[in-house]
């Protein structure tokens, strides 16, 4: 099913058969362990959101899960794609949060109480050293991805990037993607 956001891109796409045959060369090559990144950038108008639409039928069609997220204008969270990513999996799926925690569930359960509130209790520390625990909170979004990516190929589509108070998470990430089924 296509999600309210999509609905109105759910015709054929037209025009934009070059981009839209790397963007499934992509796709293509994260169903087979060669994650990467790829980044849509335009004028405001000229169809990047149909083209991601495109993607996500596609995606879906090759059982890949689809995760989203989005930056808003107003200046939101730092990681908030990322939160409403994990919640959307959270909602999708009957597997348990903490099965992707491993040893960072303090630091996800900060930024989404939902994965496991009551495992992040019992493993909290005092805080350390500030960029000590900017670094974990960047390795725990990056292996609960990763989890992920290991019951089925995954992409996560992060909108808006443009607004952004910071890109360490996508930085951090893409720094990983080698060998892996995601397509960020």
């Amino acid at each position: 099913m296509v999600p309210d956001l999509f609905q109105k891109w759910a015709h054929p796409l037209v025009g934009r058969d070059r981009e839209r045959a790397f963007l499934l060369e992509r796709l293509d090559a994260a169903l087979h362990n060669e994650g990467s990144v790829v980044l849509l950038s335009g004028e405001a108008g000229v169809g990047k959101t149909r083209l991601a639409a495109s993607l996500r039928l596609s995606a879906q069609e090759h059982n890949a899960l689809w995760l989203e997220g989005h930056y808003s204008r107003e200046g939101g969270m730092p990681y908030q794609p990322w939160v409403e990513a994990i919640r959307t999996y959270l909602q999708q799926t009957s597997m348990r949060a903490e099965k992707a925690l491993g040893p960072y569930a303090t630091e996800l359960a900060a930024l989404v109480p939902e994965v496991g509130a009551e495992v992040a209790r019992a493993t909290s520390a005092p805080p350390d050293d500030p960029e000590r625990e900017r670094r974990r909170l960047l390795e725990a979004l990056t292996r609960y991805f990763l989890s992920i990516s290991q019951d089925a190929p995954l992409v996560v589509f992060i909108d808006d990037l443009q607004w952004a108070p910071s890109l360490d998470a996508l930085y951090y990430m893409a720094s990983r993607l080698q060998g892996q089924r995601i397509l960020l």
